[in-house]
This record gives structure tokens, sequence and C-alpha cells, in this order.
């Protein structure tokens, strides 16, 4: 649960562990019931994204993954994309464009698709890239939090 945001947290564990309704989750939080069911979804499925991707440490993914690619970009272009969950904060981070961090995935995944000593990276960083827009960190708090840690 720590996944997710604490709003979405709080609203999920006592929907589903309490039993509290929508519409009374609407009134405490000051929230729609449509908007509720929204985050709660929102936030169910978030947490099924994360059950799919394997926890690495950075220094044990670096390590893997400098011990197969050559160039250090292609490295920290994976590397903070499995810690951030998106491009524009990894193309800020590099110094690069957007398109350029998104290119450099794709050419990665190309690449781990092909070793099979690297097949749980590669399934983790293919369910990260299929759901940057779900995992993406809200705003003003992508800068400052991991989105996997």
């Amino acid at each position: 649960m720590s996944s997710i945001s604490p709003v979405e947290a709080d609203m999920v564990e006592l929907h589903l562990l309490k039993g509290v309704s929508q519409a009374m989750l609407g009134k405490i939080f000051g929230y729609t019931q449509p908007n509720i069911h929204y985050r709660i979804n929102r936030g169910l499925a978030r947490l099924k994204v994360y059950l799919k991707i394997s926890m690495y440490t950075e220094e044990e993914l670096r390590s893997r993954l400098c011990g197969f690619f050559t160039d250090n970009k292609d490295v920290d272009v994976l590397v903070y994309l499995y810690l951030y969950s998106s491009q524009s904060y990894v193309a800020r981070l590099l110094g690069d464009t957007q398109g350029k961090v998104r290119y450099r995935y794709l050419k990665c995944m190309e690449s781990l698709s092909q070793a099979p000593n690297l097949e749980d990276i590669y399934l983790s960083m293919k369910t990260i890239g299929d759901n940057l827009t779900l995992l993406r960190a809200d705003g003003d708090k992508e800068s400052k939090k991991r989105v996997i840690l």
C-alpha cells in the first residue's frame, strides 16, 4: 500500500477492508462518489501493476545492467525509469529529450528481450513501460519521490 498515494491507500483500505461506502468516503474526503470510485480503481490498478514488478535496489539493478550494456547512458535510462516511472523526469535528469529517452528505452528493451539471464529485469521494465501513465507520480512529487522503492 505504500506504493500508492496515502489518500488512495486510505480510500482502498476504508472501502475494501472496513466496508465504508463510496458515498461516505466522498463526504470524508470531500470528493464526489464517482471521483472516489475512480481513485479506488486507480489505486487497485497501481497495486496490481506493482505486484508484477520485481524489486531491486538501485545498486543491484545497475550492477546487473552494467554487465550487459556497454553504454552507461543506456543503464541510466533503465535504472531511472525503474525508479521514477517518468520519461520526462528521466530526460531532465540526463539533460536529454523525452524522445531520446524513449528511443533508448525501446532499443534497450529489444536487447534485453534477447538476454535470458536478464528476463526478470526485462519483464519488470516492460511492465513499467506499458504502465507509465498509471505509475507516474503526481506533478510536484515527481521530482521528489521514487515510484518504486
